[in-house]
């Protein structure tokens, strides 16, 4: 289905990272983990907390351009208003859209060798999810991988039942549809 060439990067900027950084630092919500135990995910809260808004910002940046930044603050917002709420799977307002991100930890492990991995509660009926990993993350750059997307009827009806993403569904990276190649013109010449 999908192929390297498929697979989206999106570089972050500096002020792009500080506004996701203090989006990060207001999701104070412990939530819960199915990787880390408890004092683990209590330490990495806000680390799991920027990994997943990366994703998040990345994907809209790639989807709305210039005006990512409106529409992710006011995500971030509505998110931290109601944070004992599930978002319904919906990562932009209004919109059908999950992102599912992981730090991308081995950069020598192929991108589509991944998984997309949806538990259960996070599972929504005609939710799109979209596979992101997080890669090259420094004080002043990130680049985001957007891998590819699926629908909810495409995962598998049963979690899987063994590994670390046990009691998720679990779809191979390979198996996703490929974004689509938008490209922004917002710098290109106008034809006279």
């Amino acid at each position: 289905m999908i192929q390297e060439v498929d697979i989206r990067p999106v570089t972050l900027q500096p002020w792009e990272l500080s506004i996701v950084r203090a989006m990060a630092a207001t999701w104070d919500f412990p939530g819960r983990s199915n990787i880390r135990g408890r004092e683990d995910r209590a330490g990495m809260l806000s680390t799991d907390s920027m990994i997943g808004m990366l994703g998040q910002y990345a994907g809209t940046k790639f989807l709305f351009g210039a005006a990512a930044l409106d529409k992710f603050l006011i995500s971030r917002w509505h998110a931290n208003r109601h944070k004992l709420q599930s978002d319904g799977g919906t990562d932009l307002d209004a919109g059908n859209v999950d992102f599912k991100t992981s730090l991308r930890r081995d950069s020598g492990k192929a991108l589509l060798s991944y998984n997309l991995a949806v538990r259960p509660r996070e599972l929504h009926e005609q939710t799109v999810y979209v596979l992101a990993l997080v890669d090259t993350l420094t004080d002043d750059r990130a680049t985001v991988h957007l891998i590819g997307w699926a629908s909810a009827e495409m995962l598998p009806t049963s979690p899987t039942t063994d590994g670390p993403l046990a009691g998720a569904h679990v779809l191979p990276a390979r198996e996703l549809h490929p974004l689509p190649p938008f490209r922004w013109r917002y710098f290109e010449r106008c034809a006279a």
